[in-house]
């Protein structure tokens, strides 16, 4: 189970546009490397967004990260 957000965290959540893509590419389950090749990054640099990601809304894996996006709103 998500562990639900105190109130207002996600207003105003902080994600940069290049963050959001990479949300949306992880919540489609591609992997690190996949990500990259699609974007022209590194698989590094995908996980260091993710990292970020992950520290901006409070989670510290993969899945946790998706579910809370999509309750969220953040991805479909």
């Amino acid at each position: 189970m998500t562990p639900a957000l105190p109130a207002g965290r996600l207003t105003g959540h902080g994600l940069t546009p290049r963050e959001l893509t990479v949300l949306g590419l992880l919540a489609e389950g591609l992997t690190a490397e996949a990500i990259g090749r699609r974007l022209a990054i590194s698989p590094h640099t995908v996980n260091r967004h993710l990292e970020k990601v992950y520290r901006k809304l409070g989670t510290n894996n993969r899945v946790r990260t998706v579910l809370l996006a999509r309750q969220a709103g953040l991805v479909p």
